[in-house]
């Protein structure tokens, strides 16, 4: 736990060293933008003296800014899209710090331009997240050499635990090592890697027996009390604890907290995208979809040319698929697999290695590039940039019919990418989560979502392993 301790405190550090030296090269070089250039004319030239006063002033309060956004808070699996928006968030507090302090406190002492501070914060929110991305890098590359592994144990052995498992076992980068899982009854095994070390009642003998760092609860179908008695068992014992959501669906799913008057209800559903947020959805459609085929076009005219050289048959291939309110619309893709490749075997879901692709198509898969038609759709309205993924009519069939809720995902327009799809859950795997992720992002929709979901969908374009 010392050594955890330590490591911990040299994160920390390491970032508070990063976030000082980005923050002192954005104002020097918004100093030397503002004042040695001739953009823009100046009437008073503060004095460099003053102006590494106010740096050491600026460094200062965004420390304490930083630190009060909690961007100090050791996250292993913060997405890179979430990082940059707590940078942004952390900066512009900061800023605004700063120059409190400056114009009230330090009055006559410092002094800053405006123009320079608006340069300054630009550039801050650049080079603070340049600094944090090659931080995490070296953290991931250490930990998969073994340094700040943190132990794990899962408590659980069905559905969900089995999910958490996948996802830690394809990002290594987290720096976890799982010593095994507690049995909840489940008929499915872990695996032969991960051995069962005894039921709920055994977990703090466990935790202390195997040295473990951090818990992940991830039950099948667990009482109401089960995750509080989780807590206190181990509420003498120095170890993390983390509860998987599907654990708490059962009492946080779709819940909102209403007011009647006074009184308080809890809305056990609530639909986001109503009134002027669909002009907002739609408007941001359309120039998202506009700016990508306008400037994308030569890339989009090479991706046709190679799909028509590289095999006999069509350039586009359209196939139908299931939007908004249930209703069938063309879905538009560059095809990428031999001209009728479900002849023979009907309808059925892309594989790993499947044979079907053709040369370039397996280039186009694995990039997604596929799907960038689809833009069409969107100018058209059929679809939209985010959103859930369409699925064809008999695929929607057959899940609406054992899948709790699976209809609802259609109350909004299918989307070029979804939340789902950039946790991890796209192509062959559980339609039963994805359906939830879907659920959540139809019932708790806003533009911030969707920009983050745009940039985490750009920053796995090159490294997603499900797309096949």
């Amino acid at each position: 736990m010392k050594r955890r301790r330590y490591l911990g405190a040299l994160e920390t550090l390491a970032l508070v060293v990063v976030d000082l030296a980005a923050t002192a090269l954005a104002y020097v070089i918004a100093y030397h933008l503002r004042f040695e250039t001739d953009i823009i004319p100046f009437l008073h030239l503060p004095s460099i003296s003053v102006q590494y006063g106010t740096i050491g002033v600026v460094d200062v309060c965004f420390v304490v800014a930083f630190a009060m956004n909690r961007l100090y808070s050791h996250r292993r699996s913060l997405s890179p899209s979430d990082e940059f928006f707590r940078v942004v968030a952390g900066v512009s507090v900061g800023t605004l710090f700063a120059m409190a302090t400056i114009s009230f406190v330090l009055r006559g002492i410092f002094e800053f331009s405006r123009l320079m501070v608006a340069y300054a914060w630009f550039l801050s929110i650049i080079l603070v997240s340049v600094g944090r991305a090659v931080v995490t890098l070296t953290q991931a590359s250490l930990r998969k050499r073994g340094v700040g592994v943190r132990r794990l144990l899962i408590v659980g052995s069905g559905s969900p635990a089995h999910i958490v498992l996948d996802k830690i076992h394809r990002s290594p980068q987290l720096g976890y090592e799982v010593v095994g899982c507690m049995d909840d009854g489940s008929a499915r095994g872990m695996g032969s890697d991960v051995p069962l070390l005894g039921e709920l009642e055994d977990l703090p003998l466990v935790v202390e027996r195997f040295h473990v760092e951090e818990v992940i609860v991830a039950l099948s179908n667990p009482r109401p009390d089960t995750i509080l008695d989780v807590a206190d068992s181990l509420a003498d014992l120095d170890v993390s604890i983390k509860v998987f959501p599907d654990v708490i669906q059962m009492i946080t799913e779709d819940a909102g907290v209403d007011d009647l008057d006074g009184l308080p209800l809890v809305a056990v559903r609530q639909v986001a995208l109503r009134g002027k947020n669909i002009v907002i959805k739609r408007a941001t459609d359309v120039l998202v979809s506009l700016v990508v085929l306008v400037f994308g076009s030569p890339i989009l005219l090479l991706i046709a040319l190679l799909v028509k050289i590289d095999s006999r048959g069509h350039v586009f291939y359209v196939q139908e698929r299931v939007g908004k309110d249930g209703k069938p619309f063309p879905c538009i893709k560059f095809r990428s697999m031999v001209e009728d490749a479900e002849g023979e075997t009907g309808p059925v879901w892309a594989r790993r290695e499947d044979a079907r692709r053709t040369r370039i198509g397996t280039l186009l898969r694995q990039l997604s590039l596929d799907e960038f038609p689809q833009f069409v759709n969107v100018l058209l309205g059929q679809m939209s940039v985010v959103g859930p993924r369409p699925e064809r009519p008999v695929f929607v069939q057959q899940f609406s019919n054992h899948i709790p809720r699976y209809m609802e995902r259609h109350a909004e327009k299918a989307g070029i990418t979804g939340w789902a799809q950039v946790n991890g859950l796209r192509g062959n795997t559980s339609v039963e989560e994805r359906t939830k992720y879907d659920l959540y992002y139809v019932e708790n929709w806003s533009l911030l979502l969707d920009f983050k979901i745009m940039l985490k969908t750009i920053a796995i374009m090159f490294t997603d392993k499900q797309a096949y």
